[in-house]
């Protein structure tokens, strides 16, 4: 664990504790994917939300998504946790497919 310092001058602080790597926590989480999205394309009739995202995040791990107001961040989540289907590409959580289509 380690102790992240206050840089807010409130002299608040936090421990953290360091991630587990792959190895710690075994064969069979090293070699899977906690989230996979593939060519994952979100289309509101004529605005592309979302263009052609393929990305792996192992499990166990953080990740942070950023980028500019109306740029897909919240469109993205909401395909992942299920919300919204995408209009193209495979979404696939925990090893179950979430969402397939190819229209």
């Amino acid at each position: 664990m380690r102790r992240i310092s206050d840089t807010t001058g409130l002299g608040a602080s936090r421990v953290e504790r360091a991630p587990a790597s792959h190895a710690d926590l075994g064969p069979a989480a090293a070699a899977s994917t906690g989230i996979s999205l593939q060519s994952v394309r979100k289309r509101f009739a004529e605005l592309l939300a979302l263009d052609d995202i393929t990305v792996e995040v192992a499990q166990h791990s953080r990740v942070g998504i950023v980028g500019p107001s109306g740029g897909g961040k919240s469109t993205l989540l909401q395909i992942v946790a299920g919300l919204l289907e995408p209009s193209e590409g495979v979404v696939n959580v925990g090893g179950a497919t979430s969402a397939s289509s190819a229209r």
